[in-house]
């Protein structure tokens, strides 16, 4: 049987068809997700004092990782530390922090120094190379291993904090170690490390902790 093209009316309907399947795939992962949190009712039903408590999660935990990305950030002044913080505070309306917005006003200015230079009739010949210059992607005259991009993991972070949240639920670290790990497919190990990392970041907090 050889194939007959869809008439317009059937190509709607397998669209519509595949529309429904993804949002009920994504609704399915959207519920786990919030179980996960503990933000639903008995009944796996969604409540307006759930959907609030996620929305101060959701924020809190962007603040948080946004501090994160800052002290990483200080540790080798990676830019894309600041383009990840930029774009966190942007996806959770929260304000841009004065070490992002002294990160951007330093690439302007840079990069209207080799506009100056251009206006001023100079050929820019490498211009690829000013501009990574001008926002401290790179350094002059460095390249691959000594890139921003070579060094600026950050999936460990969201890891680390899936942690907090499970101790936060009242979990103790060790089974919260081990809940993360089966939820993201991670060894135990690989979350101990993350969450290791993050403690190295905040070394005033862990010595609190170590002694309440």
């Amino acid at each position: 049987m050889t194939d007959e093209p869809l008439a317009e009316a059937d190509k709607y309907t397998v669209a519509l068809t595949a529309l429904a399947e993804t949002a009920d795939m994504l609704q399915k992962s959207w519920r786990g997700f919030l179980a996960g949190l503990g933000v639903v009712d008995e009944d796996g039903q969604i409540t307006q004092k759930s959907i609030s408590s996620l929305i101060e999660f959701y924020a809190g935990a962007k603040l948080f990782r946004v501090d994160v990305l800052r002290r990483l950030y200080e540790e080798d002044e990676n830019p894309l530390y600041a383009w990840e913080a930029y774009r966190d505070c942007q996806e959770a309306g929260l304000p841009v922090p004065p070490w992002v917005q002294e990160y951007l006003k330093s690439c302007a200015d840079s990069l209207l120094l080799v506009k100056a230079r251009s206006d001023r009739g100079e050929r820019i010949a490498k211009q690829s190379e000013e501009i990574s210059v001008a926002m401290k992607m790179k350094k002059p005259g460095v390249s691959g291993a000594g890139t921003a991009f070579s060094r600026s993991s950050t999936k460990w972070i969201d890891t680390a904090l899936a942690v907090f949240r499970r101790m936060e639920q009242g979990d103790k670290q060790y089974l919260a170690i081990e809940y993360v790990a089966k939820d993201t497919g991670r060894s135990q190990a690989s979350v101990g490390r993350a969450l290791a990392r993050l403690h190295a970041l905040y070394p005033e907090d862990r010595r609190k902790s170590e002694t309440s």
